[in-house]
């Protein structure tokens, strides 16, 4: 697996982009491009590209004069016109908006999955930059090709009785995709194995938490869920660590874990069209990510309300340092019972046991249950999951999303726009 993820959007963003990026004044269904551009206004480039817009969107109209418009017909006068007007008013709104975005946004919201699972309402979303960075995980599920479900918000139960919440999973039939959803703007620097990184927002730095790390134990609780219910083995690879941006950042690229990407919407969108085969060893592995989603789905339905409570629960019991796992200690082990002889690099905790594997360039960690001591529930979960009858509710209202089609449709008409200035002009 490859890390080819290539950035520069804020490595030299002002103080002022700092500010407007914390503030969360950053545009819910502005484009990559516009956003860029917004993060860099003191420059010139803002105007330039203003400049080029009207260049590209009246072009049309341009040639149109240029070849003697007003000797043709008044009707082929008026449907030209027209058309070249359109060309330009589409360009402007592809620069601006993200299409996708727009379209989940504007056009059936409350019939979303995103909506339904979350009881998230469109101005919470409009206001709240952490609420944009996981409702882009609602479109990038719209934008996928290869058949999956998804979740959101997936309070995934821990044997010690707490719960770690991830912001989306991607179920498809080879992988899951675990996101961490990040809205924010900056250069992180560091190492994949520190706790620590340093975050450069133009001159100013910051210490940051490891973002890997931070998700890394997301994967690492579903990993132990699925296999304390018997759905995965030992061995199996099933979690893919992902940082999904919506915001202007980068991360690291020395280095990289083997379970490790990071991207915005496009990359993301691409890698798993593209890439999600490549995990196929040719099993049938349907029913099995089937179960994956029923199992997850009953922690990934709870209301604000119960959320709030959840949160002051584990608040409480935190406090008494009920949840304390420390850190990972790090061993060599015998590795084959049979006798090869070979070595392991085992760590754990007092939760989860962990396996390094590598494929000779890259490594990562496996979370596994046959290795180090037995740990059992705490009967006392705080996240316990919905009623079967609150989950059937969910099923029965959630239908079949179709296809995006704005940026379709406005990409054929910028070719058809095009195609007919030029037959006029032959």
């Amino acid at each position: 697996m490859s890390y080819n993820y290539n950035n520069n959007y804020i490595r030299n963003a002002d103080r002022r982009a700092k500010t407007k990026f914390e503030n969360g004044k950053m545009p819910l269904l502005g484009s990559r491009f516009y956003i860029n551009i917004r993060m860099k206004s003191d420059s010139y480039l803002s105007l330039i590209v203003a400049i080029g817009i009207c260049i590209i969107g009246l072009t049309p109209m341009i040639i149109l004069y240029q070849m003697g418009m007003n000797e043709m017909n008044a009707i082929t006068s008026a449907v030209i016109s027209l058309i070249s007007r359109g060309f330009f008013v589409v360009v402007l709104f592809l620069v601006v908006f993200d299409a996708d975005t727009f379209e989940c946004y504007t056009f059936g919201y409350n019939k979303s999955i995103y909506h339904r699972a979350t009881g998230v309402n469109k101005n919470e979303i409009a206001h709240d930059k952490g609420l944009i960075g996981e409702y882009k995980a609602y479109v990038l599920h719209r934008k996928i090709k290869v058949p999956h479900k998804v979740l959101f918000n997936v309070c995934v139960p821990m044997p010690n009785g707490n719960y770690q919440e991830v912001d989306a999973v991607i179920i498809t039939n080879n992988i899951i995709y675990v996101l961490e959803c990040k809205n924010r703007g900056g250069r992180f620097v560091g190492n994949y194995e520190d706790k620590k990184w340093k975050q450069y927002i133009g001159r100013q730095m910051n210490d940051s938490e490891n973002i890997y790390i931070q998700n890394q134990k997301h994967t690492m609780a579903i990993d132990r869920f699925l296999l304390e219910q018997g759905i995965i083995s030992n061995g199996q690879n099933v979690c893919m660590n992902v940082v999904f941006s919506s915001g202007n950042m980068t991360l690291p690229k020395n280095n990289v874990p083997l379970d490790f990407i990071f991207g915005d919407l496009k990359f993301i969108a691409n890698y798993i069209n593209r890439h999600d085969k490549v995990f196929d060893d040719g099993t049938d592995t349907t029913q099995t990510m089937e179960r994956i989603y029923y199992s997850l789905l009953p922690y990934s339905l709870y209301t604000k309300q119960e959320r709030e409570a959840m949160l002051e629960e584990r608040k409480i019991r935190s406090e008494r340092k009920e949840f304390a796992i420390g850190d990972f200690y790090v061993e060599e082990v015998q590795g084959d019972k049979k006798g090869s002889g070979s070595k392991l690099i085992v760590r754990h905790n007092k939760i989860y046991t962990q396996l390094y594997i590598n494929d000779g360039r890259a490594g990562c960690w496996q979370t596994r249950t046959d290795l180090g001591r037995k740990v059992g529930y705490n009967r006392y979960q705080i996240s316990k999951g919905v009623g079967k009858q609150r989950v059937q509710d969910f099923l029965n209202k959630t239908g079949t999303e179709r296809p995006l089609i704005i940026k379709k449709c406005c990409v054929a008409f910028l070719v058809v726009s095009l195609a007919i200035t030029v037959l006029i002009g032959l």
